[in-house]
């Protein structure tokens, strides 16, 4: 009788050293079998080495070792990785010829990148890619635009899976593995060209669901970050505000790492359309997170560089802002106004309450899923934009400065009420 035991242990030292050749696939198993038998010298157990080998293959086989990769496929069916791509994720835009697309489905069973039990069903999976690690999904505006992802993927049949990356390139995410058993892409957060571009080379179902258009040749659903902050501005400046001031993102002059970082460019196109000038003294670069407004907050008290209105990026900007004026005994709205954007269920309950531009966050996460199941699905092939309106909520944090110059009653004043842009 053979010693399981050291079969085993030799069988496994085998696997942990050569893992590239097992795979899920009876094409692969008599390798493996040969191989095993190589480094196993007692002739006559051959039949138990056999069964036992057929027992652990198939017991295992296909869920501890890894998989193929789209690079392996694409060198055995002897094409480019985006072409194995294309393929495997049914691109009808640029679709590849039968025989191309013959070849790659074979290396994926070959290989045992696709099992044998995945020929002729329907993989009916999204992924949700958040592309800012700065963020995660417990994020209050991220979780609200998922909410509406996965509620209108469960009525389409739709699984969601959801993933974080970095802004630019990130190979821990951005793998040739992200592309396994799903239909198509719904992107958020701030992303590179680098990325965008390698985004499209793997799959043409993407939509992009956010504040600010990315204009890259896939569906879009937004919030039109760029237009809102025009609108805040120009609420601010109807209240009598002169020296306005910007706290979030500030992308470097002619820098092309963010195509999709567009408030400081509606911000300042908006000083620029009602003659007051940009003065950057009152402008903070952060990072769009309560902490680093705080201290942002914090340095133009210092330094004092105080302006009399502040628009915030976001109303977790808005917060920490609030909380370090209130910390130097900086008065808001009497002494800066300030006005966020997002619109967070507990910016009513800020002190004073914020004025704020409501998004409709869970509405972007549906149609984000409704646009990339049209597409999936044939409906259409262009790239297709939805804006959906935005709408500034006039609360306590903003003061109609107007009333101070004729002599009236320190109040807040709504210049424009639940104005609908």
């Amino acid at each position: 009788m053979v010693n399981t035991t050291a079969l085993f242990l030799s069988i496994t030292n085998y696997l942990q050293k050569s893992t590239k050749i097992f795979r899920f696939s009876p094409l692969i198993y008599p390798k493996f079998l040969d191989k095993i038998k190589e480094r196993i010298w007692n002739k006559p157990v051959q039949k138990e080495i056999n069964d036992f080998a057929i027992d652990l293959f198939s017991h295992f086989g296909g869920h501890f070792m890894p998989k193929a990769t789209l690079y392996e496929i694409a060198k055995l069916s002897g094409v480019s990785i985006s072409t194995v791509s294309r393929v495997l994720n049914g691109d009808t835009k640029k679709p590849a010829s039968k025989a191309t697309a013959a070849r790659v489905m074979q290396a994926a069973y070959d290989t045992g990148y696709l099992t044998p039990e995945f020929r002729g069903t329907e993989h009916k999976a999204l992924l949700c890619l958040l592309s800012n690690r700065a963020y995660d999904y417990s994020d209050y505006f991220y979780s609200e635009i998922l909410r509406g992802i996965e509620a209108e993927a469960s009525a389409h049949g739709f699984h969601i899976s959801q993933q974080l990356s970095d802004i630019g390139i990130d190979d821990a995410v951005l793998n040739d593995h992200f592309v396994d058993g799903y239909d198509g892409l719904i992107l958020l957060g701030r992303v590179s060209f680098e990325k965008v571009e390698y985004l499209k080379s793997l799959t043409s179902n993407i939509v992009y669901a956010g504040l600010n258009r990315v204009d890259s040749g896939f569906d879009e659903v937004i919030c039109d970050a760029y237009e809102a902050i025009q609108s805040t501005v120009d609420y601010l400046v109807d209240c009598g505000h002169t020296r306005i001031g910007f706290i979030g993102v500030i992308p470097t002059e002619g820098g092309k790492e963010l195509v999709n970082e567009h408030r400081f460019a509606g911000f300042s196109g908006a000083l620029a359309r009602r003659d007051i000038a940009l003065d950057m003294r009152y402008c903070k670069n952060v990072e769009l997170k309560s902490e680093f407004a705080f201290e942002a907050a914090m340095e133009l008290v210092k330094e004092n560089s105080l302006p009399d209105a502040l628009v915030c990026a976001t109303d977790n900007v808005a917060l920490g802002v609030i909380s370090a004026f209130r910390k130097c005994g900086v008065r808001v709205p009497e002494d800066v106004s300030v006005v966020g954007h997002d619109g967070i269920d507990i910016s009513g309950f800020f002190e004073p309450k914020l004025t704020t531009v409501y998004m409709q966050k869970s509405e972007l996460g549906k149609f984000a899923v409704k646009l990339l199941v049209d597409r999936i699905t044939g409906g259409h092939t262009i790239p297709v934009l939805i804006k959906l309106p935005h709408r500034l909520e006039v609360r306590d944090s903003a003061l109609d400065r107007r009333l101070l110059r004729q002599g009236g009653v320190l109040s807040i004043f709504n210049c424009s009420a639940k104005r609908k842009v």
